[in-house]
């Protein structure tokens, strides 16, 4: 274990994106002869604040280097860090120059915030909304496609008319404060009652004056509403079983 410990660590021991990476890129510059005499003068410092009197790096010292890293991009940042593990001001200065703070903070920040963000289980809010308002435009469509409506241009109305409820119902239902999940019955529902709504309302408007069918509208709403509703709720579902299932399977693969 010991043998280990001591083992020189090279540039090619960690990843490129890494701030070991660029320290010990710095030294094999210098090895080189390929280094500037700032960025020499820079390594003979690191090299005397690690203890590194042979220009070795050992694990333990890679380790210090990764620690001093986040107490100086912590104290950057504004946030909290562990004083003893911050270098002193000259290291610091070497630190900046060999890896400005500012991207790195910003790759911190854009990490942290992944961690953060919920992901769905299932399908996700937005491909349920798609699923349920594509539902809701057949539904609203089937009854002109069931009359043979051969008029290209009229069928092309039908079509913008299905598409009106079933656009609005998707954008209710993905902005709606639920979280990243497609919830099958609850979601479902507010697809199909806004798709139903209005394809309701759009009865109404189209009604000639003095129609003497007012119950249509109701018809209407309960015709797609209902059907839209089940068929979503049982889709949707299905989908986020098996989405759940796949996605367990990959992370145990």
């Amino acid at each position: 274990m010991g043998q280990k410990a001591q083992r020189d660590r090279t540039s090619g021991d960690f990843k490129p994106d890494s701030f070991q990476y660029a320290v010990l890129s710095l030294r094999e510059s210098c090895a080189r002869g390929e280094a500037s005499p700032q960025q020499t003068a820079d390594w003979q410092a690191l090299c005397h604040w690690l203890g590194s009197s042979d220009a070795l790096v050992t694990a333990e010292q890679a380790d210090r280097l990764k620690d001093a890293r986040i107490a100086f991009l912590h104290r950057a940042n504004g946030s909290k860090f562990e004083a003893s593990k911050l270098p002193p001001p000259d290291i610091c200065d070497i630190f900046e120059r060999l890896s400005p703070a500012g991207p790195a903070i910003e790759k911190m920040k854009l990490r942290h915030e992944a961690k953060e963000k919920p992901k769905p289980a299932g399908i996700g809010r937005e491909m349920g909304s798609f699923v349920g308002s594509l539902i809701a435009f057949g539904l609203i469509l089937a009854p002109h496609l069931l009359r043979g409506v051969s008029d290209p241009e009229v069928f092309g109305e039908f079509m913008g008319a299905a598409m009106v409820p079933a656009a609005v119902a998707f954008m209710v239902a993905y902005f709606w404060k639920g979280g990243p999940d497609f919830r099958p019955l609850s979601d479902g529902f507010i697809v199909a009652a806004v798709a139903g709504g209005l394809q309701a309302l759009s009865m109404m408007g189209r009604a000639p004056a003095g129609s003497s069918n007012p119950v249509a509208p109701l018809v209407a709403l309960i015709m797609v509403s209902v059907p839209a509703w089940l068929l979503t709720a049982v889709v949707t579902g299905v989908l986020n079983w098996l989405a759940a299932r796949l996605k367990r399977r990959g992370a145990t693969a």
